[in-house]
């Protein structure tokens, strides 16, 4: 459960200065504060990247519908993966539509 060496920015820290991750940087407390915050920030942007990617595990649970050939029943296998698709791509498309919208601005 417990993680030695810290995180991101608190590991590049230890190779640069060919640190063990067992022990505690010594230096400025501002400075391993600041380290410390780096990480926590860089754990948090990573939890939410992994939130916004969808969970494509339902997309495999559907193969044992393939064995069956055009008996593949709506309820429980396209219609999962259909709504999965829509609610992926339609938060997109308004996103990208946004972000273009801006840069046609920002041209003229």
């Amino acid at each position: 459960g417990e993680t030695f060496g810290g995180g991101q920015l608190s590991s590049i820290y230890r190779m640069i200065n060919h640190m063990n991750p067992v022990n505690d940087i010594e230096g400025a407390a501002w400075f391993v504060n600041l380290l410390n915050i780096g990480d926590w920030i860089g754990i948090v942007l990573l939890w939410i990247v992994h939130k916004l990617i969808p969970d494509f595990t339902a997309f495999a649970r559907t193969s044992q519908f393939v064995e069956n050939g055009f008996d593949v029943p709506w309820s429980s296998s396209l219609l999962p993966c259909i709504s999965m698709t829509f609610a992926f791509v339609i938060p997109c498309l308004f996103i990208g539509n946004y972000f273009l919208k801006y840069r046609e601005l920002e041209s003229k």
